[in-house]
């Protein structure tokens, strides 16, 4: 009952102020697409923080907005994305097993044998189900709200409690998440033509707070949205289109890419940067796909989508594609590289009170091995530290798995780092400082 009267109290004023039109239309910002963002060597890799789940303290900052400041002097940008709906939407005394990554365990079909607070993470057959539980936990305290119309609310106060158009004239640059949905997106199955029905949701969030994004980054997740229906089949050429949709999903694509580019300007959306999602590098693509995207008037960055995992002995050879792509796009390209990077937590850490803290040491030990495979790729003399140049972008991601992370505290009491959002923002600012100089 005391955790229901709290979720009252935080959403009465989110359901009395003005939401996010539903369907924004193109053209209709009133904003103008920014430059590409200037890029000044400071011999030190960048921070970017990623607003996106559980933004319930970002939004009801209270206590937190101290640490909001002590934090924001860390970061070089922001990455955001809009959460529509579903259980990381905005709830206040939302409980720790229902920040679980339910949808990776759809799709991996990994059951794992982690437990929070004695629940099974991702239950087994004839176990609890502890997805749908949290489903029902939600729908009684959200009531008769609409969650799109909360959650937008939420944003925008997060927004506004961040300061981000204050941020953004200071000179930090925005990134938008723009997953490509037949919502929002359609290409003539015959012409290959592509047009905008609407802005995408995190770009309608952002101009409508009088902000337009500095990078769009736009992906796709072909086998989730072919099975959903959201789908769009983009063209690889003039008329020409692949056969399946991982052949011709945007990361593939940097013909569909430049279509899909050209057509947000066209429809008056304010941006003119955008950036692929890259899961993997593949080398042979060297000579083939990576030059016809660096050579996109409308390409600022190149996104890699990894996190902890290789630290914790899995998915090694990661690493060294990433750093292999970080070498090529460094030396071959004037664009950024940016690291997306969700962390991969224990089943113990999970279920033990401060556990998801061990992603710390983890998180560190990928960003140096990572600097050591880049220079090597690189050919650097040894000590020379690749990382350490502001092409480079580090982004502690708000999702993970099995867990999603809590924004705050950075700092647990004696100074360790928290695991947390924030936590890995400060761990990476000190591992800066130490590698780079304090700039």
């Amino acid at each position: 009952m005391k955790r229901l009267l709290r979720l009252a109290a935080a959403l009465i004023p989110l359901l009395t102020t003005q939401a996010l039109a539903q369907d924004c239309a193109p053209g209709s910002t009133g904003l103008s697409a920014r430059p590409r963002p200037a890029e000044t060597e400071q011999g030190r890799f960048k921070i970017f923080w990623h607003v996106a789940t559980q933004i319930e303290e970002l939004a009801d900052p209270g206590s937190n907005r101290h640490a909001i400041q002590t934090v924001q002097p860390l970061v070089d940008g922001y990455f955001l994305n809009v959460i529509s709906s579903g259980l990381l939407a905005y709830w206040p005394g939302r409980p720790q097993e229902c920040a679980l990554n339910f949808n990776n365990a759809r799709n991996t079909g990994n059951a794992g044998p982690a437990s929070v607070a004695g629940k099974a993470v991702i239950s087994a057959p004839g176990q609890e189900n502890t997805e749908t539980n949290c489903k029902t936990q939600q729908a009684q305290a959200l009531g008769s709200a609409d969650i799109k119309v909360v959650q937008d609310r939420a944003f925008k106060a997060a927004l506004k409690n961040l300061d981000l158009s204050g941020e953004q004239r200071r000179g930090k640059i925005i990134i938008s998440e723009m997953l490509l949905s037949n919502a929002e997106i359609t290409a003539d199955q015959a012409s290959g033509k592509i047009s905008v029905t609407k802005m995408p949701r995190t770009m309608c969030a952002l101009t409508e707070a009088g902000i337009a994004p500095d990078i769009v980054m736009m992906y796709q997740e072909p086998v989730p949205q072919k099975r959903n229906g959201t789908l769009v089949n983009l063209p690889v050429g003039p008329g020409r289109f692949a056969q399946g949709p991982v052949a011709g999903q945007l990361s593939n694509n940097p013909y569909g890419f430049s279509q899909v580019a050209d057509a947000l300007r066209q429809a008056g959306a304010p941006v003119a940067n955008f950036a692929p999602d890259f899961r993997a590098w593949n080398s042979r693509r060297e000579n083939s796909i990576y030059p016809r995207f660096a050579k996109l008037n409308s390409l600022a960055a190149f996104l890699f989508e990894g996190g902890t995992a290789p630290a914790r002995g899995q998915s090694g050879p990661r690493i060294l594609g990433y750093a292999q792509g970080a070498a090529w796009i460094l030396q071959n390209t004037n664009d950024e590289v940016v690291f997306m990077m969700p962390p991969y937590y224990l089943p113990q850490e999970v279920a033990a009170p401060n556990g998801v803290d061990g992603l710390i040491p983890r998180l560190e030990k990928t960003i140096r091995d990572l600097n050591a495979a880049i220079g090597s790729a690189m050919g650097l003399p040894t000590g020379k530290n690749a990382i350490c140049t502001s092409r480079i972008v580090l982004i502690p991601a708000s999702y993970g798995s099995p867990l999603h992370p809590q924004t705050f505290p950075a700092q647990r009491p004696g100074g360790a780092f928290a695991g947390t959002v924030t936590g890995q923002i400060e761990m990476l600012a000190k591992l800066r400082a130490e590698l780079c100089g304090k700039g």
